[in-house]
C-alpha cells in the first residue's frame, strides 16, 4: 500500500472454498479484479477501465464492456457471452464448452496451448491471424471447446504455442 496512492478501492476476502450463486459487477472507468472465485453466474458491464478474471470457476458469464480492457487468465467457465464495443480481449489458458463474442472495433488476442475450435465470422474491416499468419476474415477451426466471435471492424488475433505467450 502506498500513501501516495488515494485511489478508492474495495478489496473482499472470500474462502476458497466457498461457490458464490452470483458475481454482478457495474462500472465506469474502474478496475475490477477478481482472483481465484467460484461462482455459477458471473455478469459485468463496464464502460472503460479493466476487468480482471483471473482463476475463476463458473458455469456461466455475461460480459459487456465498452472501451475497456478484459483479460481472462486460467479460469473456467462453462458458457460465456461477451459483447465489447471499442474494447480489447486477453484470453489465456481459457476452459470453456461454448461461448460467443460480439465484438464491434474491438481486439481480441487467445492465447491457448490446446488447438481451439473457433468459428469467426466478421466482416469490415476485419483481421483474422492465427501465429501471425492471416486467415480468412470467415474461418471455422476444429479443435478443444467452441468459440463462436461475430463483428465487424476487428481483429482477432489466435496464439498456440507457449513461447508466443511470453511475448506478449
Amino acid at each position: 500500500i502506498s500513501l501516495e496512492d488515494n485511489t478508492p478501492s474495495i478489496t473482499l476476502t472470500i474462502p476458497k472454498d466457498l461457490s458464490l450463486s452470483e458475481i454482478k459487477i457495474e462500472g465506469d472507468d474502474s478496475y475490477f479484479g477478481l482472483t481465484e472465485l467460484a461462482s455459477e453466474k458471473i455478469t459485468t458491464k463496464t464502460y472503460g477501465g479493466t476487468l480482471l478474471l483471473d482463476s475463476i470457476e463458473g458455469k456461466s458469464a455475461k460480459i459487456e464492456d465498452m472501451q475497456g480492457n478484459v483479460t481472462i487468465n486460467h479460469s473456467t467457465i462453462q458458457k460465456m457471452a461477451v459483447t465489447g464495443r471499442n474494447s480489447r480481449f486477453y484470453l489465456e489458458d481459457l476452459t470453456h464448452k461454448q461461448s460467443a463474442f460480439e465484438v464491434e472495433n474491438s481486439s481480441i488476442d487467445l492465447f491457448s496451448k490446446n488447438e481451439l475450435g473457433l468459428d469467426i465470422q466478421l466482416s469490415g474491416s476485419s483481421t483474422v491471424t492465427k501465429d501471425n499468419e492471416k486467415l480468412a476474415l470467415i474461418t471455422v477451426l476444429d479443435g478443444k471447446d467452441n468459440l463462436k466471435i461475430t463483428g465487424y471492424d476487428s481483429n482477432v488475433n489466435i496464439y498456440h504455442e507457449e513461447e508466443n505467450m511470453e511475448d506478449y
